[in-house]
């Protein structure tokens, strides 16, 4: 038993360390949390139930408050954590929801005041956080107030029919900064991804953009004929991998391994994250 706290204690937030903690609370108005722990900047992002985006994974366009459903329904709760770091552009860790098929409904509100996560929330949704993690939250909350909290109302979109598209490039366009780690920019290692499915390449831009808008430079998108079934994030680190690419690696669930990576510091072989978060 004292192995197994230690061991989850060392793989906590209380250790790994993150200058900027990102989540999501997923209900009638789902909202996107970053708070700076050793950055400037603390920022919440509702958003309204019948704006329509993508999910990643070759799901297509669907309404943001009809995605709890879709988790359930595949027992995806993955999707969460997908879906939202495409809308933001940034890596989206943690998320907390209600295991429910409710479809929530509702437009824009001009002025919406978004409150402050609650512990309740924090402590017993349903979540990828662990017990510790959680732990960890309540302890960075109790450090804000709700006013330290800047909401950012702006959701760019187009309508299509009787549909709202969110625009993607355009939200990233407008806040690509705002959400930096400040580890990958004084690491400032360039990376370069390398892709095998010339049909997917929005999706390479998609992973592209998450990259870019968390701080870490992208230099290069290459196509290249070789189909592995893994993605595998490469280094050339001659003692310990770094920040960038241990934190590369975690996310998207990629091998991590040691080689030459020419004029590159990272390459990243994208592999089957090509279809596991496919977009059009």
């Amino acid at each position: 038993l004292v192995a197994k706290i230690g061991f989850d204690i060392s793989n906590s937030l209380f250790v790994k360390h993150t200058d900027r903690l990102n989540f999501v609370i997923y209900g009638q108005t789902p909202t996107f949390y970053s708070l700076g722990i050793n950055e400037a900047g603390n920022y919440a992002i509702p958003f309204y139930p019948d704006l329509k985006t993508q999910i990643p994974g070759g799901y297509n366009y669907y309404r943001i408050g009809a995605l709890g459903k879709i988790v359930q329904l595949d027992k995806k709760p993955e999707l969460f954590k997908k879906t939202f770091s495409s809308i933001t552009s940034t890596f989206v860790d943690f998320y907390f929801y209600e295991p429910s098929e409710e479809v929530f409904y509702g437009g824009k509100k001009d002025n919406e005041f978004v409150p402050k996560p609650q512990w309740s929330q924090i402590m017993y949704m349903k979540s990828n956080a662990s017990f510790w993690d959680r732990l960890y939250f309540l302890s960075i909350l109790n450090k804000f107030q709700s006013n330290s909290v800047y909401d950012i109302n702006y959701l760019p979109y187009e309508r299509l029919k009787e549909d709202t598209i969110f625009r993607n490039d355009n939200f990233l366009e407008k806040y690509i900064g705002s959400f930096y780690q400040k580890t990958y920019r004084k690491e400032n290692l360039n990376v370069q991804l390398l892709y095998s499915d010339k049909d997917k390449y929005n999706t390479v831009e998609l992973i592209s953009n998450m990259l870019n808008g968390n701080g870490i430079v992208v230099g290069d998108l290459s196509y290249i004929d070789q189909k592995n079934k893994t993605c595998i994030v490469n280094e050339n680190a001659t003692k310990e991998f770094s920040k960038t690419s241990t934190s590369i690696a975690a996310f998207f669930g990629c091998k991590l391994e040691k080689r030459e990576t020419d004029v590159y510091d990272i390459l990243v072989e994208l592999g089957d994250l090509q279809n596991t978060w496919e977009v059009e």
